[in-house]
């Protein structure tokens, strides 16, 4: 997967919170209450992808403390060239 496509994700994540929140609290709609109940909102997933993943779909360069590492001796590398 690219890594704007788990900003896709994220978004999704999202809208899946609002719609359970809204027919959770509505109460006007108890056969769809009682299927959105179950939904699982994933929040843990979520947030991992937006530590990982920038705003604007790159890899963060603090997503494993390697690639931070290898993106800081590149940086200086290319300063010193």
């Amino acid at each position: 997967m690219e890594p704007n496509e788990f900003l896709k994700i994220t978004a999704t994540l999202s809208v899946l919170r609002q719609v359970k929140r809204f027919f959770l609290v509505k109460k006007n709609y108890p056969l769809l209450e009682k299927y959105v109940a179950d939904l699982p909102l994933l929040a843990d997933f979520g947030k991992q992808i937006k530590k990982q993943i920038t705003n604007e779909g790159l890899v963060s360069d603090r997503a494993t403390q390697e690639l931070f590492r290898l993106r800081c001796r590149l940086k200086k590398f290319k300063r010193e060239s």
